[in-house]
């Protein structure tokens, strides 16, 4: 396919909150905010350029004491293909920091990417029908449909896809008038594990809600996955590829040490876990431990569950960790892969928190 040149550019307006952050660095306000002095764009991802696809990344960030960004989190993303690099460019971005009475400080920061053409063309990678279907009920109908915010990558789980077994599955669920979502319920699923696979990731996107006579109002939508090789929104790489048939033959790839390494494994990004809805009611702590593969990008590779208190803290966990992102992990100076474990922890605190922040406002 033939298109014109086509660039990611930045939106160069900031988003400034009103206090800085971190321990001995914390204060109130900020006089001067911080200004950046290096600019790095984004590399537009070849699968949303193949498909013509646009989009942003709403990223919050601190900028530290010497003008560095640290702790990014996503909080927008049209298509999980845009994160890395829209992560990657702002840990390379620096600055001037913030002052507070003339001495430097950290302060958190909101930027926003936008991924486009130059011809201004281009569609969206997930869309909604503008109409609900004629047939749903009063309370679920609405003059403009919800626009996804936050699109999360759906897990391929790890023994399907080492055997290399294709299939489907599709949920139904509820976006409210906060544009959470609700009620994932799975409608099919060649195979078990794709049908909670599939509800793990839906239950960490986020919305614009619909709007009725000019309110936000309740939605219900459907999505179907198909699960193979060659489907993009399974954030599947050539690494994944190589490393699946790899293990798929019992040659599991040469790992170095942990004394042979460079330095630990640093992750750049790590994205919260979501507590899953169906226990908010049970009230439970829990746990899990996931396996996964870092690439020699830094991208988290074949993740599985090795132990979990219930399946739904594994799959929660799965789904967060496949969107991490690590600096590449080196061994005299030579990227490599390497093969980690990662425990996740999920508190009643964490189920309150996310359940305010659906709600539209800061837990306590």
């Amino acid at each position: 396919m033939n298109r014109p040149r086509v660039w990611p550019w930045v939106c160069l307006g900031l988003g400034l909150s009103g206090a800085s952050v971190r321990g001995a660095e914390r204060v109130e306000v900020f006089d001067v905010p911080p200004v950046v002095t290096k600019q790095v764009r984004p590399g537009f991802p070849d699968t949303m350029f193949r498909f013509g696809n646009i989009g942003l990344v709403t990223v919050i960030f601190v900028v530290n004491a010497s003008g560095e960004v640290e702790e990014p989190k996503v909080v927008e993303a049209t298509h999980p293909d845009f994160i890395g690099p829209a992560i990657a460019a702002i840990k390379a971005w620096r600055f001037q920091p913030g002052r507070k009475a003339g001495v430097p400080v950290a302060t958190r920061v909101a930027q926003t990417l936008t991924f486009g053409y130059t011809d201004e063309k281009g569609v969206e990678p997930f869309s909604v029908g503008k109409k609900p279907p004629k047939d749903f009920p009063e309370e679920l109908r609405y003059d403009t449909p919800p626009t996804v915010k936050r699109a999360v990558a759906c897990v391929y789980p790890y023994d399907l896809l080492v055997a290399g077994t294709t299939g489907e599955a599709a949920v139904a669920f509820l976006v409210d008038e906060t544009g959470g979502v609700q009620g994932v319920t799975v409608q099919k699923a060649t195979h078990p594990e794709f049908g909670s696979a599939l509800k793990a990731a839906m239950e960490a996107w986020r919305f614009e809600p619909a709007r009725k006579n000019g309110k936000p109002s309740r939605a219900l939508l459907s999505r179907t996955q198909e699960f193979n090789l060659g489907n993009r929104d399974l954030l599947i790489t050539d690494e994944t590829r190589r490393l699946r048939r790899l293990l798929g033959r019992d040659e599991a790839p040469d790992f170095p040490s942990p004394g042979a390494l460079d330095a630990p494994p640093r992750a750049i990004y790590q994205m919260r876990p979501i507590y899953p809805p169906d226990l908010r009611q049970v009230g439970e702590a829990g746990t899990a431990m996931v396996d996964f593969i870092i690439d020699r990008k830094g991208i988290p590779q074949l993740p599985r569950v090795v132990d979990a208190t219930r399946p739904e803290f594994g799959w929660a966990a799965l789904t967060a960790i496949r969107e991490w992102r690590f600096s590449p992990v080196t061994s005299g100076g030579k990227a490599v892969e390497i093969r980690v474990r990662q425990p996740l922890a999920f508190g009643l605190g964490d189920a309150e928190g996310q359940a305010a922040e659906e709600r539209g406002r800061p837990a306590q």
